[in-house]
């Protein structure tokens, strides 16, 4: 899936603007702390290793925080000649005339990615209706990307099974495995055939036992195993 948003981001940007070299850091499923990477050139795609966000920052040479660009996502790339490939940290990645556009996936001064087209030295450079054509899908592909980003950490939270108390009865045990996994105090009440008051109960109960005050702190206290078992 992580590889496909990336593809389709690289696609939207080849349709709009036609480059033989194009790359894309995009939401990575092992850290929300890291993008991978998507090389293509003529065509052919290459994945690129996981890298970390503020490494990537370095490396381009651009903000963090997107106190200076905020309203722009798509930039010329002036210096992106000057830095190492992705493939071999041999040989540049664009060449030397610094033929590139970046395009920031970020949205609300908060990054989720980039990406980026380049032309060989015989090329022609990009001129100014290219860049506003990439300007103008950057917050469709931004919203992509953060889309993406958050469904892989709902992903990585749910596959984090909950550790449940033994010090609770069964019936409270259950209630906690249910409001884990997502369910409202309607929808468990349902499921464990209770009315809703009865299920309210057994939340303060829980509430009390596990030291929290709210139902965010409570599955947080049981997804991360915080708990005393027993």
């Amino acid at each position: 899936m992580q590889s496909d948003i990336r593809r389709d981001i690289l696609r939207a940007m080849r349709h709009a603007v036609r480059a033989p070299i194009a790359f894309c850091f995009a939401a990575s499923p092992a850290s929300e702390d890291n993008v991978e990477g998507l090389h293509a050139v003529d065509g052919r795609f290459t994945e690129l290793p996981s890298r970390c966000v503020r490494t990537l920052a370095d490396t381009f040479r651009f903000p963090i925080a997107f106190s200076y660009v905020s309203s722009r996502y798509c930039v010329a790339a002036t210096t992106l000649s000057e830095s190492p490939s992705f493939v071999d940290d041999t040989k540049p990645l664009v060449p030397a005339n610094g033929n590139a556009l970046l395009l920031y996936l970020h949205l609300n001064d908060e990054l989720y990615g980039m990406a980026g087209l380049a032309r060989r030295a015989d090329d022609t450079r990009f001129d100014d209706a290219e860049a506003d054509h990439l300007e103008q899908i950057g917050p469709a592909l931004s919203s992509l990307t953060m889309l993406h980003t958050h469904v892989l950490h709902m992903h990585r939270e749910r596959s984090r099974a909950p550790i449940i108390p033994t010090s609770l009865s069964g019936r409270e045990q259950q209630v906690a495995r249910l409001l884990a996994d997502g369910y409202s105090c309607v929808n468990t009440a349902a499921v464990l055939n209770l009315s809703e008051n009865t299920v309210r109960t057994y939340v303060r109960r829980l509430y009390r036992k596990l030291d929290v005050t709210n139902r965010v702190d409570l599955v947080q206290r049981l997804i991360s195993g915080a708990v005393a078992t027993g």
